[in-house]
């Protein structure tokens, strides 16, 4: 679809002065989340709130005669890239109906983790993430409940982290040591969604063909047609000269606003995604 870029910054005024990269395009700097306890470290609250807080600048800009609302946002993760066009129509994207890659680990959508809460009916609950194509209305009425939920989940699953990892890892991982459970904490903010979206009554055109990861085989559907978005989340590899894995990069803050580019890791080093669960970093005290 034809339209701009517009990057979510999370940034602080105080650490803003010294980003480096911040006229490399369009980009909306807001102040950071900064948790729902002293010390939490759980970036991913910048996503709904980043949202939110757009949202609410576009409509103000709007009402005072700036440009006209988007009839579409696709919103993306920071480590995937465009492979080529998105048309949301390619989706099923409609008023009402948001088209989101298919993230079948989400376990907790049919496990029970909304009984918690008391949430009825589930009949909305989707195993999507990643990526989403939505109207924007669809997203003006979701993104303040995507915030609410992700930190009622969290919180939940900081005060009752082995209920929580109960109700939301994969029956595959049961028996899973401490360190890999650590990565479902991660998840409060897809499960936020989740919710926040049944909350308001979406309906999802679940797709394996709008995103891919690095490294895996396109599905089947996808043979006739290139997936439109690349995603960098998990272990990969390019022959035996370079590997990469995101979590090698903890020590990375991006709500200080550090270098935007990071010397890359030596060959050889795809086990690093269960070295770096054992660390603080999705803990919910604790800076790493």
């Amino acid at each position: 679809m034809a339209g701009g870029i517009t990057r979510l910054l999370a940034c602080g005024a105080d650490t803003l002065p010294s980003y480096r990269g911040l006229d490399i395009g369009p980009t909306f700097v807001h102040a950071p989340h900064l948790g729902l306890r002293p010390g939490e470290a759980y970036p991913a609250f910048n996503k709904p709130h980043s949202a939110a807080l757009w949202v609410r600048a576009r409509q103000a800009g709007a009402q005072a005669g700036g440009p006209a609302l988007e009839a579409f946002v696709v919103f993306v993760d920071a480590d995937m890239l465009l492979t080529r066009p998105v048309r949301p129509s390619e989706f099923g994207v409609v008023p009402g109906t948001v088209a989101a890659a298919t993230y079948d680990f989400l376990a907790g959508a049919s496990q029970g983790l909304a009984d918690a809460f008391g949430l009825f009916p589930k009949a909305h609950f989707a195993r999507v993430g990643g990526v989403h194509i939505f109207t924007f209305g669809d997203l003006a009425d979701v993104a303040p409940r995507w915030l609410a939920w992700t930190e009622a989940v969290r919180g939940y699953a900081c005060d009752a982290p082995e209920a929580y990892s109960a109700l939301a890892m994969p029956d595959g991982a049961r028996g899973a040591t401490a360190g890999a459970k650590l990565q479902f904490m991660w998840q409060a903010e897809m499960y936020g969604y989740m919710i926040g979206a049944a909350d308001v009554g979406l309906q999802h055109a679940s797709s394996r063909v709008l995103m891919q990861y690095s490294g895996y085989e396109p599905p089947p559907q996808a043979d006739a047609l290139q997936p439109p978005l690349l995603h960098y989340g998990v272990d990969w590899q390019l022959g035996s000269a370079f590997s990469f894995n995101k979590l090698g990069h903890l020590h990375l803050r991006p709500s200080l606003c550090p270098r935007w580019f990071w010397p890359a890791l030596p060959p050889n080093s795809v086990t690093v995604r269960c070295n770096a669960m054992q660390c603080n970093a999705m803990q919910c005290n604790a800076m790493p």
